[in-house]
């Protein structure tokens, strides 16, 4: 299960937490809401910090999303690590 909370706070507007698995579906929900939130905001924030769990959908997802103007935040090295490209930034 993947717990998403929008918080209008962010450092340059919106910003999400997600808690949880990022896995299947709930990635794919992920997706969908930070494209809903883009649609009303130029950038958001998205907080990473209490994610316990992501599989390749969601690491598919979190690539497709930095390309974007989402700037993820408090993600661990190792996820980090995972998004980039034969290990580079």
């Amino acid at each position: 299960m993947l717990r998403l909370t929008l918080d209008s706070n962010g450092s340059s507007g919106p910003a999400i937490r997600a808690e949880g698995r990022l896995v299947g579906e709930w990635a794919t929900l992920l997706e969908a809401e930070c494209a809903r939130l883009l649609n009303q905001a130029p950038s958001i924030e998205l907080n990473l910090a209490e994610v316990t769990d992501v599989d390749a959908s969601g690491i598919a997802v979190l690539r497709r999303l930095r390309i974007l103007p989402v700037v993820l935040v408090r993600c661990s090295p190792i996820l980090l690590g995972l998004l980039t490209e034969d290990g580079r930034a």
